[in-house]
């Protein structure tokens, strides 16, 4: 049986696992404001108003997974490393799966291959489109924040596989909250 302890964070309240703390991702808020999405199959654009969410600050590690999900365990080298690979519908499992061990209501509830978002739910979820580009673009109008090289991981840096996190500088958006 694992013990809950609780973490208040800007008014959402999180429970959180004491003797699986891996499980639980660091949150970062994130502002809310307009982002200006392009449909390049159009040709248009249009404004998404954003209100202010949370977004991790790494993607979901070996270790948040295995603890959240009972698996076998991860080497502790492998610890930091993502979570990988995984499909949309792994990562909404593991949402739900996190949300009832810290105690939330879960954000979806499926049913074979359809899944609905309860959009009043507190607990974990997928960052929408909007969200993920407005907070990787960090409040810039181009598609990345800074020079690739310094914030990804790309081709030409040719890594044999994921790099342990954080390896990367966060954004602007992240560093600024």
């Amino acid at each position: 049986m694992r013990r809950l302890g609780t973490l208040k964070l800007s008014g959402l309240v999180l429970k959180l696992a004491a003797e699986a703390s891996q499980a639980a991702p660091v949150l970062l808020p994130i502002l809310g404001g307009t982002l200006t999405m392009p449909d390049a199959r159009t040709g248009t654009a249009r404004d998404v108003e954003l209100l202010p969410f949370h977004l991790a600050r790494t993607q979901i590690t070996r270790a948040n997974w295995h603890a959240v999900m009972d698996d076998a365990g991860t080497p502790p080298m492998l610890s930091r490393v993502p979570m990988h690979p995984l499909t949309w519908f792994d990562a909404v499992r593991w949402c739900n799966a996190a949300s009832q061990l810290a105690g939330c209501t879960p954000a979806y509830a499926l049913s074979g291959r359809e899944v609905a978002w309860d959009v009043n739910a507190d607990g974990y979820r997928l960052p929408t489109e909007a969200e993920w580009e407005w907070a990787a673009r960090a409040g810039s109008s181009s598609p990345t924040y800074g020079p690739l090289a310094e914030i990804a991981w790309t081709a030409f840096d040719a890594v044999d596989g994921p790099r342990m996190l954080p390896s990367r500088p966060p954004t602007a958006m992240a560093c600024s909250t």
